[in-house]
């Protein structure tokens, strides 16, 4: 992608975690991080570069997974060549616990956790479609104001998105997952 990309991408990016900042669930009081042991993560095009510049960090912040290291739980940059699984060096594991040490600017399919986002960009009269990870344990008590913020912000994201992007995503979603229609959204539990 090119710097015209960029100029267009990280606007939207700013607006988008700008929306999210305070978009948090209790997962800490309930859980110890099941979403950083099940879950690949998902870059938007170029997030983790957007990311390394928020921190101050080079190009080089998501260091690939080497071949040899098999299959892992990573964060994924999603390329027109394909997949690029890369570790996330700001999981850090205190006290038994997952510890995202750049939770301010974590990517965005880290603040939407358990929400996933279907969106067909080939399909422009349907609607993205939103579902919720069944193994997230506060999956069922989702706050109104965390799903307003997330649904609000894949809204924004998903025309801006290329094609290939949506493709790749949607192919790796949770095995269990419960459909969240806007009567769910509209009746969530407050916090």
């Amino acid at each position: 992608m090119l710097e015209a990309d960029k100029a267009k991408l990280f606007p939207v990016y700013d607006q988008v975690y700008a929306l999210t900042a305070d978009a948090e669930l209790p997962c800490r009081t309930v859980c110890r991080g099941l979403c950083e042991e099940k879950e690949n993560a998902y870059f938007l095009p170029l997030e983790e570069e957007y990311i390394a510049g928020r921190l101050g960090l080079g190009p080089d912040a998501f260091p690939p997974v080497e071949a040899h290291e098999g299959p892992v739980n990573a964060m994924v940059s999603i390329t027109t060549q394909g997949l690029v699984p890369r570790h996330c060096p700001f999981d850090e594991m205190k006290d038994g616990y997952h510890h995202c040490t750049i939770h301010g600017v974590r990517p965005m399919d880290c603040r939407s956790f358990p929400v996933f986002p279907i969106y067909h960009p080939d399909k422009p009269n349907e609607e993205m479609k939103f579902y919720v990870a069944d193994y997230c344990l506060v999956h069922q008590n989702l706050p109104q104001a965390f799903l307003e913020r997330i649904v609000s912000a894949w809204s924004l994201l998903a025309p801006r998105l290329p094609d290939w992007w949506w493709r790749e995503y949607n192919k790796d979603l949770p095995e269990s997952m419960t459909p969240l229609d806007s009567k769910l959204i509209a009746t969530a539990s407050k916090p």
